[in-house]
């Protein structure tokens, strides 16, 4: 199997692309050094030409956003008969629309819950005067504070604390920048924890604790900035470590996942809030993926290489 060659998939045209790019080159990397011969391909319109051309044993999905994460590359792979690393296309599909998080797992729920939620379409502001009436939506989840983002998409994009009602009408806005539907939750005061999930082998990564300096979001710049966002394993005396990666790895499984996955979590008043599935977390040397994996004790390599002879799909 180290002689097989792996598409790495990468890029596209999501907003996520440059965070896209970074993560694909440096699985590029692990894979080499794991021993597998790793092609970089970019998902634009010379994606399918590029496969056929270099025939690879396997594709490894590498793509944030809109284009990717969403299953389309994945269902492309599938009609042409490409084994991938990633989640199925339905799974996928499904994660990436942040509000299903409340409804797909309504059933299991119990040892975690979701915070209160709403969501409003582009077309009832644009055509339906929903604005007007934007003073409902923190009456409707119990007042401020509220995060306002995007339904769909990845990296803090277009996120938002409101503190106040004025503050609403710049939140959507800035939420429809990226997507065509805004997702409004009550905002939870908590400690935001992560954890890297590989489902189909039932490996749960320590969980990590992000923190920010006082006044900022865990955004996209924090996200991409240095000295804004740090990383931490949780002090087991203030957060129940077994209970947020159990919490993880049953998520993961209900949705169906596959490959490499992180659930992202606010742990609160002794309960979990499941926020997000992410089914391509980031793989940069900033990213979570990375610190939870340094914090095992294992290498990207290692952990790459693991995911590729049982995950092939067809």
């Amino acid at each position: 199997m180290s002689q097989a060659t792996i598409a790495v998939i990468m890029g596209g045209a999501s907003f996520e692309r440059q965070i896209s790019m970074e993560s694909g080159r440096l699985i590029v990397s692990a894979l080499k050094k794991a021993g597998y011969t790793a092609i970089p391909l970019d998902a634009d319109e010379n994606l399918v030409p590029a496969l056929e051309e270099s025939k690879p044993d396997a594709c490894y999905l590498a793509l944030h956003g809109k284009g990717g994460e969403d299953g389309s590359v994945a269902a492309l792979l599938e009609f042409l008969g490409i084994p991938y690393v990633g989640s199925p296309p339905e799974a996928a599909r499904l994660a990436h629309y942040k509000p299903s998080v409340s409804f797909v797992l309504a059933d299991v729920a119990g040892k975690f819950s979701c915070p209160e939620q709403l969501t409003l379409p582009e077309s009832a502001f644009r055509t339906m005067g929903a604005a007007f009436a934007l003073s409902k939506v923190a009456k409707r989840l119990g007042g401020f504070p509220l995060a306002v983002k995007p339904a769909r998409g990845g990296s803090a994009l277009g996120l938002s604390k409101v503190t106040r009602e004025d503050q609403l009408g710049d939140a959507v806005m800035e939420a429809l920048a990226y997507d065509d539907e805004v997702l409004f939750q009550k905002w939870i005061d908590g400690a935001e924890v992560s954890c890297l999930v590989i489902p189909k082998l039932d490996r749960v990564f320590t969980p990590v604790e992000v923190s920010t300096k006082e006044g900022h979001l865990y955004d996209t710049q924090a996200r991409l900035e240095e000295h804004i966002a740090t990383f931490k394993t949780p002090d087991p005396q203030k957060i129940d470590c077994a209970l947020v990666r159990d919490v993880a790895l049953d998520v993961a499984k209900y949705y169906d996942t596959s490959g490499i996955v992180r659930v992202d979590m606010l742990y609160a008043n002794n309960s979990v809030y499941v926020l997000d599935l992410k089914v391509s977390p980031g793989f940069g040397e900033k990213s979570i993926a990375h610190f939870a994996i340094t914090q095992d004790g294992a290498t990207v390599e290692d952990v790459v290489a693991s995911v590729l002879p049982c995950h092939y799909r067809h």
